[in-house]
């Protein structure tokens, strides 16, 4: 498995990722559980490494209709491949003011921690 860090994400900004929504379960089979997937951009890699840590977060934006729990999600891209990431709503993405004021999607944020090994 390839460690995923800051320089595999940062060429990946305004790109698409899948988020697998749930696993098809043979128990359930012909039943409509809803979209299986749900199409998130990564809009913002941020290195945010310290002395002690490696470390980084991604924004991505998801759409208006459906907004996603916290939890662990398998994303998947043309270029990583299956990650899984857990992913945390931070916000709407919104249009407009006052009464005008629509949302047009949802921002979820993901942040990673390593330590840095001594040398």
């Amino acid at each position: 498995m390839t460690l995923l860090d800051y320089k595999s994400f940062e060429p990946l900004v305004n790109t698409t990722f899948k988020a697998k929504l749930h696993e098809p379960l043979p128990e359930l089979e012909g039943m409509d559980l809803g979209p299986t997937e749900l199409v998130l951009e990564l809009v913002e890699v941020k290195e945010t490494s310290n002395d002690q840590c490696d470390s980084f977060s991604l924004i991505f934006h998801g759409p208006a209709d459906r907004r996603l729990p916290q939890k662990l999600y398998s994303l998947h891209s043309d270029t990583l491949g299956e990650c899984r990431i857990f992913l945390v709503p931070v916000g709407e993405k919104a249009e407009g003011e006052g009464d005008s004021r629509k949302t047009v999607g949802y921002q979820y944020q993901a942040i990673f921690n390593r330590l840095k090994e001594e040398k």
